[in-house]
């Protein structure tokens, strides 16, 4: 589940006392539309077929193997999350493929890959942790299969998930609480929504009660705005 917490905006205070404020400059209609777009988990579904793929031809270059031994399930490992790793590069960041020879070949804090660590902070999950998870499959002596790799890697695309989610909403705190409920009276409105169900949260001033609300109409309800055609001037 996304982390929908905020930092603390213009000194506004939590709770009930949050400061309601006009527009402090955030494209709403940008953020509804990612939004939505997001919910809509296209980016669930490619890294899966990718983390497929990998699976599949790693199989196919050691023979189509049923049972992995430590080495092998190690091998695997590495590749499964080089993909993750190059999903984030070309993807995530739109990094162009110069950079993203730049991107890989520069190092952490800890001498280890940089981009280990933002698949780390992004798929909660560093590579000696699925490595581990491979070889103890290995050790069991169970077969591997695409199903196998989909359950494994299942939690960190969750997490991933999440973490887009809150790179959307990363710009917005406590100072926003005023612009978020307007936005919610507008989707209710446009949608003839029961406005009884929302309540609780038109009354509330809390954040954390808000802007979750907020995200969940916008991922359903948000519409672009239809362009009118331009007049043209007369000559």
């Amino acid at each position: 589940m996304a982390d929908m917490s905020v930092s603390k905006g213009g000194g506004g205070k939590g709770g009930s006392d949050a400061k309601l404020t006009a527009s402090k400059g955030l494209d709403y209609d940008a953020i509804a539309a990612k939004l939505k777009e997001h919910a809509q988990g296209e980016h669930i579904d490619e890294l899966t077929e990718r983390l497929s793929g990998t699976f599949i031809n790693y199989k196919k270059s050691i023979g189509n193997k049923r049972k992995l031994d430590f080495d092998q399930a190690e091998a695997l490992g590495h590749q499964l999350y080089d993909a993750l790793s190059d999903y984030i590069v070309s993807e995530h960041y739109k990094a162009k493929p110069e950079d993203a020879k730049v991107l890989k070949g520069l190092k952490g804090k800890h001498g280890n890959k940089l981009l280990d660590d933002l698949v780390s902070n992004a798929f909660k999950i560093n590579r000696t942790q699925l490595i581990h998870s491979l070889k103890e499959h290995s050790e069991s002596g169970k077969n591997f299969s695409s199903n196998y790799i989909q359950e494994l890697m299942k939690r960190s695309l969750n997490e991933y998930h999440g973490h887009v989610q809150s790179h959307i909403l990363g710009e917005i705190t406590e100072d926003h609480v005023g612009d978020l409920k307007k936005q919610i009276e507008m989707y209710i409105s446009k949608g003839n929504l029961d406005k009884k169900e929302y309540n609780s949260v038109r009354k509330s001033n809390d954040i954390n009660r808000v802007l979750p609300a907020f995200v969940q109409l916008a991922s359903t309800h948000y519409q672009p705005e239809e362009k009118k055609p331009e007049m043209k001037k007369a000559a």
